[in-house]
């Protein structure tokens, strides 16, 4: 079967539900349904990605999840889960609180629902459980092939643009590459069989069943490090975590006076988003993960928690002391971020290339548009999410420091969801 639009949304996660809401908020919608447009998710539940698996705080707070229904200015079609839906009312009651990602990720889903089903009754159409298997360039459109997941039947659908947002996976394989070619273990002889990824700790399944250890080492210092510490800290089989990453650890500081007050040193240049004014905007930790780092940082521990926690900044001087860790440790956690999910892309011909990647994730410019691996632009497509995300930039801001990829539920539904719309 052959289908013909004008705009394909592929990945209907936070990231493309993110762009439908900007599309809604700036009542063009409906315009985008009339010219033809298809959702297209392998999953049957839509709205909150993989965010429901996580056994971990948001870093942002309840009532920045809420603006989305909350501050409409035209007729709104959220008005319903305001009124009765009791995850808004939770989520409501937690005001300026972080809150579980396991209830965002219901909240997602709730408003999807109420979105998708609007879409619909206007005439867009909704492709559930239909995995993207290639992405073919054709002369001015493009072809994406879908599977479906459960009857196994292909799909074609041409369209003109392409919002793809692709999913993310964290593979143990590629953690192990990660750290056999790292200069820190140069010559050094990896036990393979040592290695974790972060959502072994972080993810379901239930934390009885979570791989922990009298000895762990933890390699990196990003939200989730610290968020695999908390839950390590819990258990009481841990004594001992080693955090071993590149300083410094980045913490988030609404204002420069608030960092200085705190006695915390940054760079008043590189570290500073020039839009908002604070201090590691991207880059810093928030919340849960803010605390227990600063805890660590003062006091080598962390709160209701006797497990001793020892710091080691990855370095030249470092190198055997990192490896000596590495023997002693019996489980080790590596926090290298999210691995892309990506279809296969065609030429015109049928010939299969790479498109351009920086790390793990797709290179996106600032304008979130994709390039083939030679450095030609692929012509409206645009990606963004947790595969992908975009530089920080003039329009969305974040500190020069920064040099990974934002993203976040709040910037899907506006900053970069706007930035992509336009």
């Amino acid at each position: 079967m052959t289908t013909d639009y004008h705009l394909a949304v592929c990945g209907a996660g936070p990231a493309g539900i993110g762009f439908l809401l900007v599309a809604y908020k700036k009542k063009k919608l409906n315009q985008m349904i009339e010219d033809g447009l298809v959702i297209i998710d392998k999953s049957n539940r839509l709205g909150g990605g993989n965010l429901g698996i996580y056994n971990m705080t948001a870093n942002t707070t309840a009532s920045t999840f809420l603006e989305v229904v909350t501050n409409s200015d035209h007729d709104n079609i959220f008005e319903e889960v305001i009124r009765t839906s009791a995850t808004f009312k939770e989520m409501d009651s937690k005001n300026e609180q972080p809150v579980a990602l396991k209830l965002v990720s219901k909240f997602l889903e709730e408003i999807s629902l109420v979105l998708l089903k609007y879409i619909e009754d206007k005439g867009g159409v909704i492709l559930k459980q239909e995995e993207i298997v290639s992405c073919q360039k054709l002369d001015s459109s493009y072809s994406l092939e879908t599977c479906n997941t459960t009857s196994k039947q292909t799909t074609i659908v041409t369209t003109t643009k392409i919002i793809m947002n692709f999913g993310a996976t964290q593979n143990r394989s590629t953690s192990i590459s990660i750290l056999e070619n790292s200069d820190y273990l140069e010559g050094y002889s990896l036990d393979k069989n040592k290695v974790l990824t972060t959502n072994n700790i972080i993810a379901s399944p239930a934390d009885s069943e979570v791989d922990i250890q009298e000895n762990m080492s933890i390699v990196g210092a990003s939200h989730s490090a610290f968020s695999a510490i908390e839950i390590i800290s819990k258990s009481n089989k841990c004594k001992n975590i080693n955090l071993i990453y590149y300083p410094p650890i980045r913490i988030q500081y609404p204002s420069e006076s608030a960092a200085i007050e705190d006695g915390y040193q940054f760079d008043k240049i590189a570290d500073v988003c020039p839009i908002t004014r604070s201090v590691n905007r991207y880059g810093g930790l928030r919340f849960a993960a803010r605390d227990i780092a600063l805890e660590i940082l003062k006091t080598g521990k962390i709160p209701n928690s006797e497990i001793n926690i020892s710091l080691i900044e990855i370095n030249g001087n470092n190198i055997s002391l990192i490896q000596s860790n590495f023997d002693e440790s019996d489980r080790i956690v590596t926090c290298f971020g999210y691995e892309a999910s990506l279809p296969i892309f065609l030429d015109e011909k049928g010939a299969e290339f790479k498109v351009k990647m920086r790390g793990l994730g797709v290179f996106v410019d600032s304008n979130g548009s994709i390039f083939m691996e030679t450095g030609e632009k692929l012509d409206n497509i645009y990606a963004f999410g947790i595969g992908s995300g975009l530089s920080i930039s003039e329009d969305i801001g974040g500190e020069k420091s920064f040099q990974g990829r934002v993203d976040g539920v709040w910037l899907y539904q506006n900053d970069i969801g706007e930035k992509i719309f336009d």
